[in-house]
């Protein structure tokens, strides 16, 4: 058997008089983000540029490879 669930709906009161909040206070000019001073070294030297070089180089020679075999047979 199925246990029974209540469907009761509980809505928060509507306030009538809500609190005024605080307006945020426009500034003239937005100011210059500061730089730090000791930035560390992420240790990522490696270049991309050889790596894609070297896929493109494997994916030439294997579509080669197909090439040759497919006029071959």
């Amino acid at each position: 058997m199925c246990a029974s669930t209540s469907t009761t709906t509980n809505k928060p009161e509507a306030s009538q008089d809500p609190e005024a909040t605080d307006k945020p206070q426009s500034a003239d000019k937005p100011q210059a983000t500061e730089k730090p001073e000791n930035v560390p070294q992420t240790g990522d030297s490696a270049q991309l540029m050889v790596y894609v070089a070297a896929l493109a180089a494997a994916a030439l020679l294997m579509g080669t490879t197909v090439v040759v075999r497919r006029c071959r047979s």
